[in-house]
């Protein structure tokens, strides 16, 4: 899913995806495809400065990384799950 940033006359910043506002549909299909192991992408337009630029895409990647972390997670918990099987009593 790419999300478009892009900042007005006013200095506000609002994001859009497909040409369209971001809604509460749009967060819950960016919830679902996270799930499915697909990455968030950034475009930026307007006025945006580096700075601003760069704290979006440190956001983006934290929230990419949030299905690592969930994987890791699990990945932990199936481990553990595994221990027990083994354990001789």
């Amino acid at each position: 899913m790419k999300l478009i940033f892009k900042k007005n006359d006013d200095g506000k910043i609002s994001v859009e995806v497909k040409d369209k506002e971001f809604t509460t549909k749009t967060y819950i299909e960016m919830i679902k495809k996270i799930k499915n192991e697909e990455d968030i992408e950034v475009e930026f337009s307007g006025n945006i400065d580096h700075e601003e630029e760069k704290k979006i895409k440190s956001m983006v990647e934290a929230i990419n990384g949030i299905r690592e972390e969930g994987n890791k997670a699990d990945a932990e918990e199936d481990n553990e799950d595994s221990l027990e099987d083994d354990l001789p009593f």
